[in-house]
């Protein structure tokens, strides 16, 4: 009895999937007729023939001639320096460009800091790469001989650490 059900439940989940897959596909198929369909009708939209047999693009006819692409509004954009903290937005090894850009997920920053720049795509790797701009500033401060130092009186000391 239990292995019948074992079967019927594997028929039903394979059934399931099958079905999954057929609705995907023919998504996929529709959507890339869509856009098959958008793409030709721009196209012919986008050169005419002018009486000498040439070709005029909508660049050439001007912008109020040419047709939108969608109905759909811009990405938002934001001034950072109304989303962030004083202390990520600024700081003595980098800055944040002012202009932050959504793709209505998330916010997209650029960071210039004096060892690159740097494209950020959320706010909390935002704050990851300016502490990591942080901590490779120290790094570059501390003098070869100091690293030197630290790392010899860190090895004789710990042995003695993990005995105790």
């Amino acid at each position: 009895m239990k292995s019948f059900q074992l079967k019927s439940e594997m028929v039903v989940s394979a059934m399931l999937l099958i079905a999954l897959f057929v609705v995907i596909s023919c998504a996929s198929k529709q959507g890339s007729q869509d856009v098959d369909a958008q793409s030709a009708q721009s196209s012919d939209k986008s050169t005419d023939e002018t009486p000498q047999g040439e070709n005029i693009s909508d660049v050439e006819k001007g912008a109020e001639e040419s047709p939108v692409l969608g109905d759909y509004e811009p990405y938002p954009v934001f001034k950072a320096s109304e989303l962030l903290e004083p202390e990520i937005l600024k700081g003595v090894y980098h800055e944040v460009v002012e202009e932050v850009t959504n793709d209505c997920i998330w916010n997209s920053y650029t960071i210039k800091s004096d060892f690159a720049e740097y494209d950020v795509r959320n706010t909390n790797m935002l704050e990851i790469r300016v502490n990591e701009i942080n901590a490779t500033a120290k790094l570059q401060n501390i003098s070869g001989g100091q690293a030197l130092a630290v790392g010899a009186a860190d090895s004789v000391i710990n042995p003695f650490r993990s005995a105790i």
